[in-house]
């Protein structure tokens, strides 16, 4: 058996929502008549409806009876069965694999890079994943247009790419894809894909963007015809992760507990997003720390460090760390994600904050500031802690200007965009800013519980406070740093003052927690 074989289906449903039945219907005829040599030639023929109509496991037991019964199955067959049988990225890039693949065949490549990707995802490496969608986007380019009959290829590559992207934590690349895959014309027969890209759109804008952009993509989203694609419940839950990010309050809260886990699939790490946004916010902090390390433990999609899904638990809990004062704790956490994503830099610039290092916080931040462009969350958080910096060195008009562009975003401020900057730059803005809305007072959730300002050690007192760390005495100190005793003596004594200590062991105790050490 070959791949490019065309197998005719009928023409009947093609144009309508219910072509995923109608195939399904037609492969599981051909496989209860034995009829193996057609229903191979079918799922190969059109694997994106083989791929969205059956379930995966479904899916799996007929390839499964196909490459046992059929004396020549294809590359295709051959190379899914042997991915969903073992779901290591190693095994697509192996030499049988490789071989056994046309170089020159762009549908071959194309498909070869699918499982691959998909291979990527089931393990968390998303940032490999997303290589393997654009070498499908490149693949897809080379295709000629009538072997994707039902026009499900394209669209189907666009929204792959940015899920891919979601996961890697590349919102900027995900929001591009998503956008692409909108302008692709509609394709009945998998109008779920479309319904898809708004969907997961709309999340990315809830959890980092704009809650604005986010409600109109759900509206548009919900224009879109159902197909009998096992997809759509999917889509639904992640709709839901979209509306409790957007709504709140009670309806949250149920939202939440109605969402079954097992729906919930590799999105799982933006639940952990409205998880925490919707408990945060309600002030359940001890339970949703319980939440977050109960959820390290499952066997979800997740490699440490890699993406957004490695990185999504151990940043909320740095978060819940910094807030409560355990500098050391969430240092350690912060080590533990990705250090390349956006959302990673954003909050490290924010624990020099929480640590006492304002200046080191305004250098992050600002650095940041063409990552975080476009994204109006990020950009929110950006500007929450270049103004709490400034206002942290006493420079009130950077902090003021700071605040003032915040203040002249579209549409104005939200009380949960208020809510994101410091309680002491909320005051700041609401004596000086005309444009700063009205608020209803309500707890900042994000700069909670910073160092009072003047609380911050210089230089020159954190390498003592480091030096007093290792059990040096004052002469020793004087004698490592080139420095008069008295000088180390006035040094201390202002170290002390700062971090609220009236002894040496207070004062590293003090240092540690607020992650200096």
């Amino acid at each position: 058996m070959t791949d490019n074989v065309n197998v005719e289906v009928s023409n009947t449903d093609e144009a309508s929502y219910d072509h995923l039945r109608h195939f399904v219907e037609k492969v599981e005829g051909l496989v209860a008549n034995e009829d193996y040599v057609a229903a191979g030639h079918l799922v190969a023929d059109d694997p994106t409806s083989a791929w969205f109509g059956f379930r995966p496991d479904r899916l799996y037991a007929i390839v499964d009876v196909l490459i046992s019964q059929l004396s020549g199955p294809g590359h295709f067959l051959t190379t899914v069965h042997a991915v969903m049988s073992n779901p290591d990225p190693d095994l697509l890039f192996s030499q049988d694999v490789v071989v056994g693949s046309e170089e020159y065949n762009p549908r071959q490549q194309y498909f070869l890079a699918v499982i691959r990707m998909s291979a990527f995802r089931s393990v968390g490496l998303h940032k490999d994943a997303v290589e393997q969608a654009e070498a499908m986007r490149l693949q897809q380019g080379r295709l000629v247009s009538v072997f994707d009959r039902h026009g499900g290829w394209a669209l189907s590559t666009s929204v792959q790419l940015g899920i891919s992207a979601m996961l890697a934590g590349d919102f900027h690349r995900a929001v591009s894809a998503f956008t692409e895959a909108q302008l692709h014309v509609e394709v009945p027969a998998f109008a779920f894909l479309t319904r898809d890209a708004l969907v997961k759109a709309a999340l990315v804008q809830a959890s980092f963007g704009d809650s604005y952009d986010a409600e109109m993509l759900l509206a548009r989203a919900e224009d879109i015809p159902r197909t009998s694609s096992w997809a759509e419940s999917h889509i639904d839950v992640h709709r839901d992760f979209t509306e409790i990010l957007l709504r709140g309050g009670q309806f949250a809260k149920e939202a939440l507990e109605k969402i079954q886990l097992h729906d919930v699939g590799e999105m799982w790490p933006f639940y952990i997003v409205a998880m925490y946004h919707l408990m945060e916010s309600s002030g359940y902090r001890e339970a949703l720390e319980y939440q977050l390390k109960m959820f390290e433990t499952l066997p979800v999609p997740k490699a440490e460090g890699h993406g957004f899904s490695g990185s999504v638990i151990p940043l909320k809990r740095a978060l819940l760390a910094m807030s409560a004062g355990r500098g050391t704790e969430a240092q350690e956490l912060l080590g533990q994600a990705d250090q390349d994503i956006v959302y990673t830099r954003l909050i490290q610039a924010a624990s020099h904050l929480y640590g006492g290092r304002p200046k080191e916080a305004l250098s992050h931040a600002t650095q940041l500031r063409s990552q975080t462009a476009g994204l109006r969350l990020l950009e929110l958080r950006r500007l929450a802690i270049v103004a709490a910096a400034n206002y942290a060195t006493d420079n009130v008009r950077d902090s003021l200007n700071a605040l003032e562009q915040a203040a002249k975003f579209p549409r104005g401020l939200t009380e949960f965009e208020i809510r994101i900057f410091s309680p002491e730059t909320r005051r700041l803005a609401t004596q000086h800013i005309k444009q700063w809305p009205q608020e209803d007072g309500g707890p900042s959730t994000f700069l909670t519980g910073l160092p009072d300002p003047g609380a911050a050690l210089s230089e020159r007192e954190l390498v003592i406070i480091r030096e007093v760390s290792l059990g040096h005495s004052r002469a020793q100190i004087a004698e490592n740093l080139f420095i008069s005793l008295n000088t180390v003596k006035s040094q201390l004594q202002s170290a002390y003052r700062k971090l609220g200590a009236t002894s040496a062991s207070s004062a590293v105790r003090e240092a540690e927690r607020r992650g200096l050490l």
